[in-house]
């Protein structure tokens, strides 16, 4: 006859597999916690090559909104938020109507406080990467 399974024993020998094998990685790879940033740190951005400043945490896990001398975060970000809203076939007054929803934080509270003001597309491309790091 077959032998049932205890899944709560399963899943705890699981649970302590996946806790040892985080620990062998990160042992492994000299992995050490690190502090919070803070708004106003000056950090690098490797993959840009550029240094920065900590405007504010995101909601996204170890994740920052940093300004730099380029405005190549406010660049990017612009960039991302067009292939939102290409993929979801929103036209230039759809894509300011639907951009309040992908701010957070202290571009949240700028487009807050300006809304009013920002009429098109292009006036708030423009107000963002001149606020947010472009010169």
């Amino acid at each position: 006859m077959p032998r049932y399974l205890d899944s709560k024993a399963l899943q705890e020998r699981e649970k302590r597999r996946m806790i040892n094998q985080k620990r062998l990685y990160d042992k492994r790879h000299d992995v050490h916690s690190l502090p919070e940033l803070q708004q106003g740190d000056g950090v690098r951005i490797i993959d840009q090559r550029v240094e920065g400043k900590v405007l504010h945490k995101s909601q996204e896990p170890r994740s920052y909104w940093v300004q730099t001398p380029q405005g190549k975060n406010s660049q990017k970000w612009i960039k991302m938020f067009e292939k939102v809203a290409k993929y979801n076939k929103w036209d230039e007054t759809q894509s300011l109507a639907n951009v309040v929803f992908y701010l957070e934080g202290t571009a949240a509270q700028w487009f807050d406080n300006n809304e009013d003001i920002i009429i098109s597309w292009t006036q708030f491309k423009k107000n963002f990467c001149e606020v947010f790091g472009q010169k």
